[in-house]
């Protein structure tokens, strides 16, 4: 009995030193514990918490604890720094790494062996950690959603849009309001009044409705313009000397322009 109150002490002593972060599992002997570890691991890494094996029943200090690891692919992997002693009911294995890789898909099984003097006592702890090279990564098929800086990154400019121009020489779909002002004002031109009432000027339909809106260009714009500069000239000196005959060409002889919507 006093063996086993000391016992109890020392490993109550042992786990009040230890962080509280730190978890024990079950293995297939009721006296022995050891240490979770993570469930994936990278190939001779060090172990982010040492690992540990606390003992339940009295034991001398100084007893060697082995531990390998090993399942159906690979049976006896390397483990470095695999040799512990016991000190107050506690192996504690400062580095423990392992070196060979457990497989595809398959994690390895401790064997925690306890060198007593008369006998060897054996604990496994089955699927405890999967090893491999490259050791935990991102699934290769899960959708990455964009994160807020990818978003709203500072080197891609922000599409603006452009407001609708005023001038109406540079007419588009979205200023027709502006084409209708500059047609109002063309329409209510003294020049323009008098080219209406004279019959050897052609009536233009954009003149004739200002509110018909065609969508022209610069091009379409200035050949508009000519068009109309042509037939305001050759009506004002038609109307300037109507008497003379011989200065001026007849009426019929002059050939006004025709007029050709652009769509």
């Amino acid at each position: 009995m006093p063996d086993f109150e000391n016992c109890l002490t020392a490993i109550e002593e042992a786990l009040n030193r230890l962080p509280k972060s730190l978890k024990f599992i079950k293995t297939g002997s009721p006296g022995v514990y050891c240490s979770s570890l993570p469930n994936h691991w990278r190939s001779n890494k060090s172990l982010p918490n040492p690992f540990m094996v606390i003992i339940l029943y009295p034991i001398e200090d100084g007893t060697r604890v082995t531990v390998s690891a090993g399942n159906e692919e690979n049976c006896s992997a390397d483990v470095k720094n695999n040799v512990a002693e016991v000190q107050a009911q506690v192996a504690r294995f400062s580095d423990l790494r392992f070196v060979g890789k457990s497989g595809r898909g398959k994690n390895f099984n401790l064997t925690l062996t306890i060198h007593r003097p008369n006998v060897y006592e054996v604990a496994v702890a089955s699927s405890v950690i999967k090893v491999t090279v490259d050791g935990p990564r991102d699934s290769r098929n899960t959708f990455k959603q964009p994160t807020f800086s990818a978003q709203f990154d500072s080197r891609k400019r922000p599409f603006v849009y452009s407001l609708p121009t005023m001038n109406p020489l540079m007419p588009s779909s979205s200023n027709a309001i502006f084409e209708h002002c500059a047609k109002r004002e063309r329409l209510e031109s003294p020049n323009t009044l008098d080219a209406f009432k004279h019959p050897a000027v052609p009536l233009n339909p954009l003149l004739m409705n200002p509110f018909l809106s065609l969508p022209l260009n610069q091009f379409q714009l200035l050949i508009f313009a000519m068009n109309q500069a042509s037939m305001l000239s050759a009506a004002s000196s038609t109307s300037s000397n109507p008497s003379s005959e011989a200065s001026s060409p007849d009426l019929k002889e002059i050939k006004p322009a025709v007029w050709r919507p652009f769509l």
